[in-house]
């Protein structure tokens, strides 16, 4: 019906309908049983018991089914973490695009009319027929229970990830997903701990860890390996990062893979400081803002550390932590976070409002008469927020208004790439607009002549106002001592994920007139180490000073000129979807290790010695994670450093 993906026969048939058939025989079980006995006492409360089970099972499966045929991804235990308010505006946001009522229609009708048939008796069969059946059924029941464990295939028997996710049971997943969460967060015993954090220090030694009782504080000197590339002086330079949701490297940079959507992005990436092989830390925008600014752990949910909530532990929403607002604002920076959408999603406000940012500006600040909303435009229907032109323009409205006198620090995070791709004007979705400009682009018969015209009309729109933004920027006078950070939150639909690490694979390009000479790096890097870097940047060549002791997990860019990936990092570690973890060229997935080659390409591991070690890395990272968090011991009060 949607026709996002094409599917092979074998995918459908071997590992899809199977699935779906024992998950089936798992519920007609549990449903079906207490209805014989309860129909001994009474048909008529067993019919209705039946018919409120049933309903709420098929709204369940249908409404998990279409969550992956909307975003593309498997709905897990994530669900439990959302607020109220936050549900209902994912909600809304779905009741306003075209894939409304149809699908539950489509899913639900023929299974109600065919019980309505049976319940009601109007399809009867002789008896000598419902021997058999029962006798077939309570066979199949056997052979189901003594093969439960292939109600779930895991990442490793398919080919990609999007085989993965369409192939597998959504219920299952689902449910899976919440029992490994439960498993996931237990405490470890003191012994077992302090096992844990040996383990951790002794791999990352260079960090010169200076407790047990805050394993992750440390007072590594970071190389200034960005120090070459720009010029010095005594003034501070601004700094503006511009977080672009969905810009995957599919579409986007410079990488041998990249298929060209975004010449301009392409451009600031030929001439800047560009980074080729560089991932996320998380496949969603929750994960960005802390491990960027705060190079920080994971915290313990799979919707990462600011949405973290340590009220009952301790006293307060966030564990004690340091981060990059904190740090500039003490060097005499203003700082302030643009963003076009609802600021309390996420958490965003909170965890910005921990960090004391001077000016935080989301669509209830926006100017409503100067720019307009696209709920102003097209009155029905719901939307994210203001497109990214406005959100540029508002920032610049902001800085004519305000001229500030002192080096600034500014986050303007975009919204135009996320789904449902709904916010552009509509000339942007016209079919004869994405022709022409992929014919401009030499890619009219590429992959991406499959996607619809909303979501490639999104892309385009990006790249106009990034394009727009940096042309309005360099008539400002300030626009010489800026640097621009600019990089992907996360991937995108328009990547194709037949790679993992696809799902992490963004661009990170820094481009500023204080850079002396542009260069492409392919050493592997994560977002959890543009902080360290940047702070040594900071420090060296324009004189600022940071606190000694640091809490980051970031071991800074990597600038090599020639392939390498010496990293560890998280990556995703709550969730249960495809990559958790970064183990220098490994890379830990639900069920399996592979390693890192050249150009991201990956292998399967099957050395037991190598798939031991990271699988236990990972077990000793998340039980670091887990303590520190908790027990509020990521960073010490200012009184005790």
């Amino acid at each position: 019906h949607y026709g996002i993906h094409d599917v092979s026969f074998n995918t459908l048939l071997n590992n899809s309908i199977n699935l779906d058939a024992y998950f089936a025989i798992l519920i007609s079980v549990i449903f079906i049983i207490p209805y014989f006995l309860i129909s001994l006492k009474s048909t008529k409360l067993s019919n209705t018991i039946y018919f409120i089970v049933w309903t709420i099972a098929i709204l369940i499966s249908s409404c998990l089914t279409h969550f992956y045929i909307s975003a593309e991804y498997l709905l897990t235990s994530v669900l439990f973490q959302f607020s109220f308010d936050e549900i209902w505006h994912l909600i809304e946001i779905e009741s306003g695009t075209h894939r409304n009522l149809l699908w539950l229609l489509y899913l639900t009708i023929p299974i109600y009319i065919a019980s309505y048939l049976f319940l009601r008796k109007k399809i009867k069969l002789k008896k000598w027929l419902n021997y058999i059946i029962v006798g077939l059924y309570l066979c199949i029941i056997v052979v189901a229970a003594k093969n439960y464990k292939y109600y779930y295939k895991p990442s490793f028997k398919f080919s990609s990830q999007h085989e993965f996710y369409i192939a597998n049971n959504k219920t299952v997943h689902f449910v899976k997903s919440i029992i490994e969460s439960e498993k996931s967060n237990k405490d470890l015993d003191s012994k077992d701990l302090l096992i844990a954090i040996h383990n951790y220090h002794r791999e990352c030694k260079d960090f010169n860890f200076e407790s047990t009782n805050y394993p992750l504080l440390h007072n590594k000197e970071y190389p200034n390996v960005l120090g070459q590339y720009f010029k010095s002086s005594e003034k501070a330079p601004n700094i503006v990062f511009i977080i672009a949701e969905g810009l995957a490297s599919s579409f986007a940079g410079l990488h041998p893979t990249t298929l060209h959507l975004m010449p301009f992005v392409d451009s600031l990436a030929s001439n800047g400081l560009y980074w080729e092989n560089f991932l996320s830390n998380c496949c969603r925008t929750y994960g960005v803002l802390p491990n960027v600014l705060g190079s920080l752990t994971s915290g313990t949910l799979e919707r990462g550390f600011v949405n973290f909530n340590g009220e009952k532990l301790f006293g307060k929403i966030y564990p004690n932590h340091n981060s990059l607002i904190k740090e500039l604002r003490k060097n005499n920076y203003s700082t302030s976070f643009f963003y076009g959408g609802w600021g309390a999603f996420d958490k965003y406000q909170f965890f910005l409002e921990e960090q004391n940012i001077d000016l935080f500006v989301d669509q209830s600040k926006f100017d409503s008469v100067k720019y307009v909303a696209p709920w102003q435009r097209i009155p029905k229907g719901f939307y994210w927020g203001y497109d990214d032109k406005a959100l540029f323009n508002q920032w610049f409205d902001y800085l004519n208004e305000k001229k500030p006198d002192q080096p600034y620090l500014n986050i303007l995070m975009t919204l135009n790439m996320h789904e449902p791709y709904n916010i552009c004007s509509k000339d942007y979705y016209e079919s004869n607009f994405i022709q022409s400009r992929l014919k401009k682009l030499n890619l009219e018969n590429s992959p991406f002549k499959r996607k619809d015209n909303q979501t490639l009309g999104s892309l385009f729109y990006f790249e106009d106002a990034l394009k727009e933004f940096f042309y309005n920027y360099k008539k400002r006078e300030d626009y010489d001592n800026t640097i621009f950070i600019l990089f992907g939150d996360h991937y995108s639909v328009m990547a194709f994920l037949d790679n993992p690490l696809d799902t992490y694979h963004v661009p990170l390009i820094i481009y500023s007139p204080l850079i002396i000479k542009p260069e492409i790096f392919k050493g592997v890097s994560t977002h959890l180490d543009i902080l360290p870097s940047l702070s040594a940047l900071l420090q060296e060549n324009y004189g600022l000073t940071f606190n000694k002791e640091k809490h980051w997990l970031g071991q800074g860019l990597d600038t090599s000129k020639t392939f390498r990936c010496d990293r560890i990092a998280p990556l995703n570690l709550y969730s249960s979807g495809y990559i958790q973890l970064l183990y220098h060229d490994y890379i830990l997935t639900e069920n399996g290790v592979f390693k890192i080659s050249s150009n991201f390409q990956t292998s399967v591991v099957s050395d037991t010695l190598i798939i031991n070690k990271v699988n236990r890395f990972a077990s000793d990272y998340k039980s670091i994670d887990n303590y520190v968090c908790n027990k509020n011991r990521i960073w010490r009060e200012i009184s005790e450093n």
